[in-house]
């Protein structure tokens, strides 16, 4: 389910790993503001993360 409202990231490395949050790369993303976010390793999240994305390429708004 998409949710308009949801301001969430997700970076990924090599899909291997993935980290969801609400930070932003920056510096008060990274140092200053309060943030939330989980580090993701598991493959099956790892694959559901990929075909999610995937969704909204297709899918443009």
């Amino acid at each position: 389910m998409l949710v308009p409202e949801l301001h969430a990231k997700i970076y990924m490395v090599d899909r291997k790993e993935a980290i969801i949050t609400s930070a932003n790369l920056t510096k008060g993303g990274t140092q200053s503001n309060y943030e939330s976010g989980v580090w993701v390793n598991d493959p099956a999240v790892l694959k559901e993360i990929c075909e999610f994305v995937g969704q909204i390429d297709a899918h443009p708004s």
